[in-house]
């Protein structure tokens, strides 16, 4: 899956560990997309992964969501970073 604007996401993370009303959310190409949510006192990983043959995203796409332990939040957020700076 190629990801767009990871460095703007990495920085919306960021402000989401301090402020849960926000949902970053990394896209990608044929409707993928990564987004983190507050649900209730939880933190969910929510994905779509895209069709590439159809580039419809309904006919054969994969999403699902998780929950995530919110003590590696910073984490995530440096792996951002650093994926930015690499692509």
């Amino acid at each position: 899956m190629q990801l767009l604007r990871i460095a703007q996401f990495a920085e919306n993370l960021d402000r989401f560990v301090t402020d849960r009303s926000l949902t970053p959310s990394l896209e990608g190409i044929y409707d993928s997309h990564l987004t983190f949510r507050t649900a209730g006192p939880h933190v969910k990983l929510e994905f779509l992964i895209g069709d590439r043959i159809t580039g419809d995203p309904t006919c054969y796409g994969i999403n699902g969501a998780f929950e995530i332990d919110q003590s590696y939040l910073n984490e995530y957020v440096a792996g951002f970073r650093n994926l930015s700076l690499s692509v």
